[in-house]
């Protein structure tokens, strides 16, 4: 049975961490992937830092960050020992984290890749696609024009800003996963906005990591002519940041941000699907009331309840270094 990492598994995540899956990118690129360091951080700040490890002994195990007042949790890494441990490690995660009031777990697999066939075995659905593009540094004498209605962004904007990404976003995207992880502001370095007649059409979020910076952007429609100024802007943000990747990613309902992002030199690194788990279902059941001249039973819904078993239904190089080392 699946249970949380404890010094028990010690040689098991030793032994597996070079052979995993990188299943959140963003994360890996600016931080790197250390799994028995992020292990060991977990166990002994007792889960209140970092990611989260669940072992499924002998077999392999998952690390994750959960948000629990969104009932929501990110896979970011998994390894396993054979190929015949993909499933049972995934339902058991599912079920763990749906005891433990997580309702949605979300992952990101390189398209083409063997991961995305093992996770849509274990039920989880495809929501969306996107590229990540990486820049490796600025290009010199860039211009930075002047563009009116861009500012820095103010805590007083975080409702504009969150109607601005719900009209944006499909709707199924956003029930799925959630506030996209661009529109955090506890993720960011610095954030503007460009508003015009009062509303608020392009968002821009630069984050800094250890190993590389990111770029978000979301763009209204009537705003896509602006991407290059906005994206220069950006890139000004991290004019003083250590000389480190600078990495941005487009889903597939983003348009026009491709052709502005390679006129300033990124260049796409890879193409991902994000999944989603639903670990709760809703279920129907008979509610049989007495009704005068009616004898067939008539149909409630009750509560979501956690599922605990589910039917079957690019390489990038993440730096990687061993605890210790």
């Amino acid at each position: 049975m699946i249970r949380p990492f404890d010094w028990r598994d010690l040689n098991l995540v030793r032994r597996l961490q070079d052979q995993g899956h990188v299943l959140n990118y963003e994360q890996a690129l600016l931080e790197g992937a250390f799994p028995l360091r992020q292990a060991l951080i977990g166990y002994l700040t007792l889960g209140s830092w970092g990611m989260q490890t669940l072992v499924l002994p002998r077999r392999g195990f998952v690390q994750l960050t959960c948000q629990p007042d969104a009932n929501r949790a990110y896979l970011c890494y998994l390894s396993v020992s054979t190929p015949e441990d993909w499933l049972p490690l995934l339902e058991g995660t599912v079920a763990y984290l749906g005891r433990h009031g997580i309702h949605r777990l979300v992952v990101e697999a390189p398209e083409g890749g063997e991961a995305i066939g093992h996770l849509q075995r274990a039920g989880f659905a495809l929501y969306a696609h996107q590229q990540i593009y990486r820049l490796d540094r600025p290009p010199a004498g860039l211009q930075v024009g002047t563009l009116p209605g861009l500012r820095p962004y103010r805590a007083a904007d975080r409702w504009a800003v969150r109607s601005f990404y719900i009209n944006l976003v499909p709707p199924l995207v956003r029930q799925a996963e959630g506030m996209w992880n661009g529109l955090q502001p506890d993720r960011w370095h610095a954030a503007l906005v460009l508003e015009q007649e009062q509303e608020i059409i392009a968002h821009l979020a630069v984050r800094r990591g250890r190993l590389g910076h990111a770029l978000h952007l979301m763009l209204h429609p009537q705003a896509d002519h602006h991407a290059d100024l906005l994206l220069a802007h950006g890139l000004a943000v991290l004019r003083n940041a250590p000389d480190r990747p600078i990495y941005c990613r487009v889903r597939r309902y983003q348009g026009g941000l491709d052709g502005a992002l390679r006129q300033v030199g990124f260049e796409p690194l890879l193409t991902t699907a994000v999944l989603v788990r639903h670990t709760v279902a809703r279920v129907i059941e008979p509610a049989w009331a007495r009704t005068p001249g009616l004898e067939t039973p008539t149909e409630v819904s009750t509560p979501s309840v956690p599922i605990h078993s589910v039917d079957q239904a690019g390489a990038v190089s993440i730096p990687t270094r061993r605890a210790g080392s």
